[in-house]
């Protein structure tokens, strides 16, 4: 996983945007002179450019900027993990615009418009957030699930004869037993890749000279009735 984040950090570093530079040029009108700034765009002909120009007149968009949550993650694992980077190159996205979506029925939401390299450098930085917060969940359980001792226990029949009913009791110290409660419990990020590792990591592992009790009766659940009002629903 921390290859996989050390990857993304270089394709953020990779693009290159350019930087907005507004040309002055100073005419002289009625002996006063006027400043006017002038900036290259790249032109956009027929539909097209009428459809851009009615999108970014009639909806409400401003300027895509990197919120401080995730420029701190960001920067605070560059520096754990002595990888150099410029934070006002890194985080500059261009003329990239955020819109809002106004025919959402779900409530808000956004979209973004950009050149092809400003949109892959916004969601790279998206993405390396996500996969770092992901990091770190999962080494403050895992940092939690290692100060907890388990203990592997197989139950072997040395006699000749086969018996059944066999009672097993097991003594613990007091406090030395760990409850349900007690164990950390992962964050919503990881907690579905939790569920499928932990009996993989926890579980003891079949052998040759090992097997588990395959006519183990579990307890069934009944099914869950519907319940109706007096008025049938």
């Amino acid at each position: 996983m921390r290859k996989d984040i050390t990857d993304i950090y270089k394709d953020v570093m990779d693009i290159v945007l350019p930087v907005k530079i507004v040309e002055q040029q100073e005419i002289i009108t009625d002996n006063q002179p006027v400043q006017l700034s002038k900036k290259s765009t790249i032109e956009i002909n027929g539909i097209a450019l009428l459809a851009k120009k009615y999108f970014l007149n009639n909806f409400p968009n401003s300027e895509v900027v990197i919120t401080n949550e995730f420029k701190n993650v960001i920067l605070t694992y560059a520096k754990d993990n002595d990888i150099i980077i410029n934070s006002e190159n890194f985080f500059y996205c261009g003329e990239l615009k955020k819109f809002k979506n106004q025919f959402n029925a779900f409530g808000p939401a956004y979209s973004i418009d950009g050149s092809k390299s400003e949109e892959d450098k916004y969601n790279l930085i998206k993405e390396l957030y996500w996969k770092i917060e992901e990091y770190k969940k999962f080494n403050n359980y895992f940092k939690a699930i290692d100060h907890k001792f388990y203990l592997q226990l197989a139950l072997s029949n040395f006699g000749t004869n086969f018996d059944e009913d066999i009672d097993v009791k097991l003594f613990i110290s007091k406090d030395m037993l760990c409850k349900n409660n007690q164990l950390p419990i992962p964050d919503d990020l990881i907690v579905k890749i939790i569920n499928r590792l932990f009996y993989a990591m926890f579980k003891p592992k079949k052998t040759v000279y090992v097997d588990e009790y395959s006519n183990y009766q579990t307890v069934k659940k009944l099914p869950m009735l519907p319940s109706f009002g007096i008025y049938g629903y």
